[in-house]
């Protein structure tokens, strides 16, 4: 999900407003991404072994990465 989140978003994503970081400056999707590549780095560690872990958000955006 995160490979496809980040291929979405360096195709379609734009700035926009988030009050919660910012009322100034708007969040870029570059933040997002370098986010997104973050998780798939620490995503192995946190379940090592044979099973895989899901997971998941309803509502994925940098507050919630």
């Amino acid at each position: 999900m995160g490979i496809n989140e980040i291929q979405w978003a360096t195709a379609y994503a734009k700035p926009q407003m988030n009050a919660y970081r910012s009322i100034e400056a708007p969040d870029s999707p570059e933040d997002y991404i370098s986010l997104l590549k973050w998780y798939l780095q620490l995503a192995p560690r946190i379940s090592p072994g044979p099973f895989r872990t899901l997971l998941s958000h309803p509502d994925l955006h940098l507050d919630n990465i």
